[in-house]
């Protein structure tokens, strides 16, 4: 889900190169066809109670029933199915995945009893449930159970379909990177899945397939080790390959890879392929999925090895032919679907500086009610990317996204700006492009350079606006009075329709000039202005530098 631009990357390697590393393409077919045609293993039938399983967050109790594990692949347990009383437990780490948890969910923890749910993996999960199994009185299934429980071949294989290039990464390659995916079908909440996924940037997610509108993203984080400290890993890729070059028809494509010990790279392809080969016409045993194709290379990837694949494409699955991603000069890419916001926000701003009235415009679509009820900015932080407006990202949805990263730029200029002779924002781009032209850049960059030229923390700003949701409303009052040296302007500015931990520095003018801003929190902000001319009026941000529902 939320993909930036696809490249697609192909691989050239000499196939018959012998080294110990080798793995022939027949036994690769065999492999496929195993998980193409996975079944419940009969043998492996138990009673279990007590059963628990822990993933990160996740914590799964199968409480009593029966379980049915695969038939090994390679030598490999894959998957199992559980049938009888079981709950599933999952905290999220921080406010934001659980107001968006509680937005699909209508609870910011996940907690579900269930009776059935499925189980896909490439870790130790056989062996942890076998261990457990046994340290409890053996128990024989009944043989109702038994056949009840065996009439899920066939939905096994139909699941397995998405399935199969994952765990097929983990067969092959020397580098193995655990999977766990448990699809639950809940009480309350229907079918989910629970996955921890070290292929995953965001190893942790809870997601909701709908028949209508594709997946549902509830919550989906960087496991444990990492979510203390997001910044640190913000820039965090675990592609496999980098793209060197691609041909016009997209028939040829050349990468250079990353990793050791890789064997299969998934490849996006909007078109059917029919046949991959390397540069001595020898075939590659690949996987069709529906919007990408998983190729299996002869030996493990080495780091820095240049390699080259051909492609044929063949059938009517769509029209579209792979296209590389580039980057124009004067022009950044964001870090992750996270960091999006900059980059539309940048643009559309492009648009607002010749033409100041489509801030206006900004302003109504931002503000324009969602089909979930309330206002789209209401839906999430931008910092959660398009999934604020999942699951059907319409012409409208798009619109409110673009529209408050615009906002919130045209903000970020001015409180940079305010009582500044230089260009400090100009300075700011200037920066930005010279330092991430050439690569990614994430909010937390970007949230340091801005604090760098403004030279101060900008914690507050980001916190509500990036990070937050909230358009505030403000009221005034003031006074006026007199002193041997002119007049002193006090007053207090309090705001409305935001969370307590909304903060906002708001510029006071007395007519058209500015007296000084205010910082404005839940209690409110008091000010005391000097002045040596009497003002007629006392105004709040006339200049419309902040957005605000008033």
């Amino acid at each position: 889900m939320f993909r930036c631009v696809l490249s697609l990357i192909l691989v050239s390697f000499a196939w018959s190169a012998i080294s110990p590393g080798t793995i022939r393409a027949a036994d690769v077919e065999s492999t496929i066809k195993q998980l193409s045609g996975i079944r419940l293993d009969r043998a492996q039938v138990y009673s279990v109670r007590d059963i628990t399983i822990s993933r990160d967050v996740f914590s799964i109790t199968l409480n009593r029933g029966t379980l049915a594990f695969t038939e090994a692949v390679d030598g490999r347990v894959t998957g199992a199915v559980f049938i009888g009383s079981g709950d599933i437990l999952a905290i999220p780490p921080d406010a934001i995945e659980k107001r968006q948890l509680f937005r699909y969910t209508t609870s910011a923890l996940l907690s579900e009893r269930f009776e059935t749910a499925v189980f896909r993996f490439t870790d130790a999960t056989s062996e942890e449930i076998l261990k457990q199994h046994r340290a409890h009185a053996a128990e024989l299934p009944d043989a109702t159970d038994v056949e009840q429980i065996l009439r899920w071949d066939a939905e096994i294989q139909r699941r397995s379909a998405y399935l199969n290039d994952r765990i097929l990464a983990d067969l092959v390659s020397s580098r193995t990177q655990p999977f766990f995916l448990a699809q639950i079908e809940g009480e309350r909440l229907g079918w989910f899945d629970a996955i921890y996924d070290e292929r995953r940037v965001e190893e942790v997610m809870a997601q909701q397939n709908r028949s209508a509108g594709g997946s549902v993203i509830w919550m989906s984080f960087n496991k444990r080790s990492q979510g203390r400290d997001p910044a640190a890993f913000a820039h965090e890729n675990k592609s496999v390959f980098d793209t060197t070059s691609v041909n016009e028809d997209g028939t040829q494509v050349s990468i250079k890879l990353t990793v050791e010990g890789e064997r299969l790279i998934s490849l996006p392809a909007s078109s059917a392929v029919s046949r991959i080969t390397l540069e001595n016409a020898e075939a590659l045993p690949f996987i069709q999925g529906r919007d990408q194709v998983a190729v299996v290379l002869p030996t493990p990837s080495r780091v820095n090895e240049q390699v080259t694949l051909h492609l044929e494409y063949g059938g009517d699955r769509g029209v579209g032919r792979p296209v590389r991603m580039i980057t124009p000069t004067g022009s950044v890419t964001p870090a992750s679907y996270r960091d999006e916001w900059i980059v539309q926000g940048l643009l559309g701003y492009a648009s607002v500086s010749a033409n100041p009235s489509l801030l206006v415009e900004a302003r109504d679509e931002l503000l324009a009610e969602s089909p979930e009820g309330g206002s789209y900015e209401s839906l999430g932080p931008l910092w959660i990317g398009l999934r604020t407006i999942q699951p059907e990202p319409g012409p409208a949805a798009r619109a409110a996204f673009r529209a408050r990263s615009v906002w919130v730029i045209h903000m970020l200029r001015h409180l940079l700006q305010r009582d500044r002779a230089e260009p400090v924002f100009a300075m700011l781009l200037d920066e930005m492009f010279a330092q991430f032209g050439s690569k990614p850049i994430s909010t937390f960059d970007f949230k340091k350079l801005a604090e760098k030229h403004a030279g101060k923390s900008l914690d507050w700003f980001f916190d509500s606006w990036v990070f937050g949701t909230g358009v505030p409303s403000f009221s005034l009052t003031s006074t006026i009075d007199s002193t041997p040296n002119g007049f002193v302007v006090s007053g207090s500015i309090t705001q409305s329709g935001v969370p307590d931990s909304f903060e906002v520095s708001v510029p006071v003018y007395g007519d058209d000039r500015s007296l000084g801003s205010v910082m404005v929190s839940s209690s409110g902000g008091d000010f005391r202005f000097v002045t040596r001319t009497r003002p007629q009026q006392v105004l709040i941000d006339p200049e419309r530098t902040i957005l605000t529902r008033n």
